[in-house]
């Protein structure tokens, strides 16, 4: 961690929970805007990633609550004090949701219902800070006998990924056995675990097709050589020759192996051989960074392998996202593309029960990653090859999640933001106008769906004051929810939770915006509250009902903050023009939506105008170096977390060139020049910077890398 009178930079090594020292060295000066520093000392600390989640949010109380009217030394003093106390400020917070807290939350995933519907299994987390580790156990659930949960595996175990056999007597998951993962069964008691597989690499994920004569697990294979093993002679030598883009994504250089799905037959317990449904492919399916077995599935009567890839490599890779549906034949090894001709993203195939049709999700526009996705709906008898499409609309909103059929095959039932929620929804393909109907409605995102046997939907509920738990929804009664789990009832009870409302505020441009304001726990309308105004990510991704355990808005609110969450331009939920608008326009409308914002809320008699912050992460951490130039004194402190500071560098040092040739409207040399890169790019209006800014990178990100924070510290600090 590194900071001033001005700026603060957290270099952080890794995007793990984090366990390291920091070295601390603060420069200060007399004047909280002199640029040249007269003091400096260092400090050092150790502590894992509560240490950290105390000293972050403790700068940021620090920067909005210090009067910097005091003297250097009475604010170096005020600083000591205040990390010093870091632990005793946690133990004073117990009556809140603090990081220590928050850490001790439960989280629940990876559900999977049995064949007759009557019992849940799922995946819950634990946090392990000596270890520096979320720990994994599988938990159950009857449907009849909702809040009544057993956990059948140990935590030790790490146990993942729980799905019922076939027949319904046995769950089978993924676990270690010799230090790799492989299947495994047990009884529903957790009793008689054996491990069924035996391969030498990791298996990431599996499931048993319809049919229940097969399994479809993924692995990946190493297909490429490293240099080393290029040249004998050079056995040490962790070089990397690159001749082509997309050499790292996300948070990793390319490991030399590709993700591939394998279909293995299964019979009571016992595998056959494994099928590499792409073999000799140097592509991924699903695709990376965070697809998964929803970009794979088997047809009903196991005949075909539908999959979702991006079969295109290197600079290719980079420039487009151009993936395709593909229908792979079991019998004779032969792949059709279903959806050739559609250029942007394809994914997520899902036959219907009855094996007639198969239905995905598609974005029209190549390059543009957030575009609608719209349901296509094939028949499989060869009558037509142009799937119907069921997202020609131009203003509905499009998929937020795969398509699921019902059993019956007559509707698909999805995920869709609506107004900063996510809700079930209903597609009729076969009806006329193929109409669409919202199931579900409430302060929540419903984040999954699986419907059961007796016409319920299994799916997993969350909400900014509420960690996911499981939930049953009745379609045939206006989508009432009844909770299965109530995994952190226990510890929520304990603490006091920051409450939500929300607000219309006019913008400059006569539109009206949802605002989320969170109010901090004890809340008193006759007192003053300083508040934050919170900037999304994305540029264009939802800020709805997520609970998060990063940017938790419980958390950030608990030492006393009012959280200004805008739902600004470019968000979905709010029709696919609010929704586009932000590209090409980074800096542009949606600016003027945050200080509309922060404007309407400093207005209000209990924030206090005069304490006023900002901050974000990714787009969030861009818009606060873009505020920074143009805030007009309203905020004192600012805060950008691993935020884009130079659109210029930011092009040639991202993986993903699609993504900046379609928000900067192409890349920088382009004549003439995109705005993104001479007007939108915040590096233009840093003369113009005069509040101390807190800035916060992590090493590994990709996709804004480490260079951009030091460029934006850099700046701050000469």
């Amino acid at each position: 961690m590194y900071f001033s009178n001005k700026s603060m930079i957290f270099h952080q090594s890794s995007l793990s929970l984090g366990s390291f020292c920091h070295h601390l060295h603060l420069v200060a000066a007399p004047n909280p805007f002199n640029l040249l520093p007269s003091h400096a000392f260092s400090l050092t600390f150790s502590g894992g990633f509560l240490a950290t989640n105390f000293f972050v949010y403790t700068m940021i109380r620090y920067f909005l609550r210090l009067d910097w009217r005091l003297d250097i030394g009475q604010r170096l003093l005020a600083l000591v004090i205040c990390m010093g106390l870091c632990q005793a400020g946690a133990q004073a917070q117990q009556a809140t949701l603090s990081p220590e807290r928050l850490m001790g939350l439960e989280r629940i995933s990876e559900e999977a219902a049995s064949p007759d519907g009557k019992l849940v299994a799922f995946t819950a987390g634990r946090v392990n800070l000596a270890e520096n580790k979320i720990k994994k156990g599988i938990g159950l659930v009857e449907v009849a006998k909702p809040l009544v949960v057993k956990y059948i595996t140990s935590f030790d175990k790490n146990a993942t990924n729980p799905i019922f056999t076939p027949d319904g007597k046995k769950i089978a998951y993924l676990a270690e056995q010799k230090g790799v993962a492989q299947i495994w069964e047990m009884n529903l008691d957790g009793t008689a675990a054996t491990c069924i597989s035996s391969y030498s690499t990791d298996v990431n994920a599996f499931k048993f097709s319809p049919d229940g004569k097969s399994i479809l697990l993924l692995m990946d294979v190493k297909m490429d050589k490293t240099v080393a093993e290029q040249n004998q002679d050079l056995p040490k030598t962790t070089a990397r020759i690159m001749d082509g883009l997309m050499y790292r994504s996300w948070n990793a250089f390319h490991d030399y192996a590709y993700t591939h799905p394998f279909l293995v037959s299964y019979a009571n317990g016992k595998l056959g051989a494994a099928k590499d449904i792409l073999e000799g492919q140097k592509f991924d399916a699903p695709m990376g960074p965070f697809g998964g077995l929803e970009d794979v599935q088997a047809s009903p009567d196991g005949k075909y392998v539908a999959y979702a890839s991006k079969k295109l490599s290197g600079t290719k890779a980079a420039m487009g996202t151009n993936s395709e549906v593909y229908l792979y034949e079991v019998a004779t090894g032969t792949t059709k593309n279903l959806s050739e001709g559609m250029l942007g993203y394809d994914k997520s195939p899902a036959f219907s029960p009855n094996g007639k049709y198969i239905a995905w999700g598609s974005m029209e526009h190549p390059g543009n990653e957030a575009d609608k996705e719209r349901l296509m709906v094939l028949p499989l008898d060869g009558s037509t090859t142009t799937p119907l499409n069921l997202g020609s609309d131009p203003e509905s909103e499009g998929l937020a999640s795969p398509p699921v059929w019902s059993r019956d095959s007559k509707v698909v039932f999805a995920l869709q933001n609506i107004r900063g929620t996510e809700q079930i929804v209903q597609y009729s393909p076969f009806l006329k106008m193929a109409a669409t109907k919202v199931l579900t409605t409430g302060r929540h995102n419903l984040t999954s769906i699986t419907e059961l046997p007796d016409g319920r939907l299994l799916s997993m509920r969350t909400a900014m004051d509420a960690p996911a738990d499981l939930v049953v929804v009745d379609k045939n009664k206006g989508g009432k929810i009844t909770a299965l789990t109530a995994a952190n009832a226990d510890k929520l009870k304990e603490v006091k939770l920051s409450t939500i409302g929300q607000r219309l505020v006019k913008t400059t441009d006569d539109k009206e915006m949802l605002v989320w304001l969170i109010y901090p726990p004890g809340f008193d309308s006759t007192k003053k509250y300083p508040a934050v105004l919170y900037c999304q990510g994305g540029p264009q991704s939802a800020l709805s009902q997520s609970f998060s355990y990063r940017w938790n808005f419980m958390t950030l609110s608990q030492p006393g903050f009012i959280v200004v969450a805008p739902c600004r331009r470019g968000l979905p939920g709010f029709g696919r023009a609010w929704n586009d608008k932000i590209s090409g326009d980074w800096g542009g409308q949606v600016m003027q939506d945050y200080l509309a914002a922060i404007d309407d809320a400093a207005k209000l008699p209990y924030v206090d105008k005069d304490r006023l912050g900002c901050m974000g992460a990714s787009y969030g951490g861009y818009s606060v170096y873009y505020l920074a130039g143009i805030h007009q004194k309203r905020f004192k402190a600012f805060a950008s977390h691993c935020g884009v500071y130079n659109m210029e560098t930011m092009y040639g040092t991202t993986e993903e060139i699609f993504f900046s040739n379609h928000e900067s409207e192409g890349p920088p040399w382009q004549k003439p020049q995109s705005k993104a890169y001479n007007i939108y790019s915040p590096h233009t209006n840093v003369d113009k910077w005069d509040t101390p800014m807190l800035v916060i990178h992590n090493e590994l990100d990709y996709r804004v890398p480490l260079a951009q924070g030091m460029d934006a510290f850099t700046a701050l600090q000469v």
